[in-house]
């Protein structure tokens, strides 16, 4: 039973995160554009925080409670100055719950090596999506996220960091709803294909 719960939180949280960044690129909330500039920065984030997720599914449970989960914590707070609130911050702590869960385990069987590769899979997807929205993001729509709509709320003079996934948020949106539709998609995926593997041996 727990290990069928457990299998489902990543998607589950996931699948959030895309109802809630489509959301905000289709339908911003004026009076909310705090949680607009989470989400952006949090996009910014994630490119510290995805290929952590090798390093800890790689290395032994010691060195990534003693020196990667503290090192990674430093980023988090930096990162978490940026954004209102403390959201940055507990969405550092749900990851390394979830995403690294391996460090704090004995994973058996093939846990190690669905933990890797679902890590590395999220590395490459990451880097390719964000290559292709940086240089396409004159392509895409800004629905909601109009530059009369960025003025107006007040988003334009909240933000504190620079760059274009958060002066451009419709780009951090997309890229959003696409990068944790397919982290979503190879967490259920990839445990089926080593199961299935394991089946057929």
């Amino acid at each position: 039973m727990i290990t069928r719960l457990s299998f489902w939180i990543g998607p589950l949280i996931y699948a959030l995160l895309v109802f809630e960044m489509g959301r905000y690129w289709i339908a911003p909330d004026p009076n909310n554009t705090d949680r607009l500039q989470t989400l952006a920065v949090m996009m910014v984030f994630e490119f510290i925080m995805v290929h952590s997720g090798v390093f800890m599914a790689v290395m032994p449970k010691k060195i990534s409670l003693l020196f990667f989960v503290p090192v990674y914590g430093v980023f988090a707070l930096a990162m978490n100055t940026m954004a209102p609130g403390n959201t940055i911050l507990w969405i550092y702590l749900s990851v390394v719950f979830v995403r690294m869960r391996f460090a704090f385990s004995n994973p058996k069987g093939s846990e190690p090596q669905i933990a890797i590769t679902i890590s590395l899979c999220a590395v490459l997807i990451y880097f390719a999506l964000l290559v292709s929205f940086i240089l396409n993001a004159h392509l895409v729509p800004k629905i909601g996220l109009t530059d009369q709509f960025l003025l107006e709320s007040g988003y334009k003079d909240s933000i504190t960091t620079g760059g274009l996934l958060t002066d451009m948020p419709q780009v951090s949106m997309a890229m959003g709803v696409v990068y944790f539709s397919l982290l979503a998609l190879i967490e259920i995926v990839i445990p089926i294909f080593y199961s299935k593997s394991k089946s057929d041996l």
